[in-house]
């Protein structure tokens, strides 16, 4: 399920990135955590948006169509997923791009 959600974030930067654009993952070590980011570089998404777009089916841009090949579910089951085992994340606006995290307990 992890593997899935981790899949989903990943794709949903590379699907929302401009020709040209950068994506950066990495994790850091934070106390008893990793926190594993994705930072999407250049991008910027309005902070009234940002909540809504773990929502089913809600998309920033109202003009794309289901053409795309793209349900609007992506972040609807990262969501999901990590609230199913307890896992910490946010989707936050950076002064590089859009940021998304989680936080994974060390083993």
């Amino acid at each position: 399920m992890l593997g899935k959600a981790v899949s989903n974030v990943i794709l949903n930067a590379v699907q929302n990135t401009p020709n040209g654009g950068e994506i950066r993952i990495w994790s850091e070590s934070i106390a008893y955590q990793y926190r594993l980011c994705v930072l999407n570089i250049g991008v910027r998404i309005d902070n009234t948006a940002l909540p809504k777009l773990f929502d089913p089916f809600y998309r920033v841009d109202k003009a794309r169509s289901r053409n795309n090949e793209r349900s609007g579910l992506g972040l609807a089951i990262v969501r999901k997923t990590l609230e199913s085992m307890n896992v910490d994340f946010t989707l936050e606006n950076t002064a590089e791009g859009v940021l998304f995290w989680m936080n994974l307990p060390k083993k």
